[in-house]
């Protein structure tokens, strides 16, 4: 359970990392130039080590679907959104995505819940009731487009979801390294597509080609390590699971807020993170313990 907490920290900061970035490169630009830099990378170091890319052609639409389901809107509708909604509320929407995953995974994996895992969604929700009284709401968007920002992220997280369920049919067929490097070179060059074609600058008139670097190089460090991560994970663990854990971004969030902005934490965090942690563990005991399913 450590690595996965370690894999929920790293995307924690990842939403820092992007409302930063933000104040200093245009949104769809900043996104295709990290994730494409990222899947070139990965593409890279997995022909070092296989010397060719060999890819099924049952599976071409697979990883075309992962590219745009997984990568592309959730990445260029999240970070065109960010920009009007607070990180708190970005993460905040973000939690839902275990109960979209779970959808997913009941018809399209044909996975089955054994009451322990209803127990633990049910905890799981519990501990993300407070946060909804606690989230920080920075919008500055006008009222006729008031829930547009919040529509976007819905869409991703959506897209999202299915995007590892799809990941999960060809988890066991292919490196870690090919999944990602295919998904998100294709993902990139997309979100740069898209770039070229909306945004007429790619960065603001307050930032530097320094500053740019240094924000997009973090940004892909981030990305590489948390998406690699997941995949490995995604070997062992089933979807579900894993994106459960995603319940503890906004607790991780608000603990970095405090840590670099002095930003005060409420005493609803601990109640929440006491519930999602409880909600968590008995989710994966009930992942690794046989249990009678529960089918309806």
């Amino acid at each position: 359970m450590l690595i996965v907490c370690i894999l929920r920290t790293i995307f924690a900061s990842t939403y820092l990392i992007g409302k930063q970035s933000l104040l200093l490169i245009k949104p769809i630009f900043l996104v295709g130039s990290r994730i494409s830099i990222c899947g070139v990378l990965f593409l890279a170091y997995y022909v070092m080590r296989h010397k060719k890319i060999k890819v099924e052609k049952k599976h071409i639409w697979i990883f075309l679907q992962i590219a745009l389901f997984k990568v592309y809107i959730p990445y260029v509708f999240d970070t065109v959104a960010a920009q009007y909604v607070s990180s708190h509320k970005w993460a905040l929407i973000y939690t839902c995505t275990p109960f979209i995953t779970a959808v997913f995974s009941y018809f399209m994996l044909h996975e089955r819940f054994g009451v322990m895992k209803l127990w633990g969604l049910a905890f799981g929700l519990l501990g993300f009731i407070p946060i909804l009284f606690i989230a920080n709401t920075e919008e500055v968007v006008s009222s006729s487009m008031y829930y547009i920002p919040e529509c976007l992220i819905v869409i991703s997280m959506i897209a999202y979801a299915y995007g590892w369920i799809i990941t999960k049919k060809i988890v066991h067929c292919y490196d870690a390294l090919l999944i990602n490097g295919i998904s998100l070179s294709i993902g990139g060059a997309l979100s740069l597509l898209t770039s070229f074609f909306v945004e007429s600058n790619v960065l603001l008139p307050s930032c530097t080609i320094y500053e740019s670097c240094f924000w997009i190089i973090i940004g892909i460090l981030a990305n590489m390590s948390s998406y690699q991560l997941y995949v490995v994970l995604l070997k062992t663990h089933s979807p579900t699971l894993l994106s459960f854990t995603g319940l503890l971004d906004p607790i991780f969030i608000a603990f970095f807020n405090w840590l670099l902005f002095a930003q005060q934490i409420s005493l609803y965090f601990f109640y929440s993170i006491c519930l999602l942690s409880l909600g968590l563990y008995i989710f994966y005991k009930g992942e690794k313990t046989p249990s009678r399913m529960y089918n309806s």
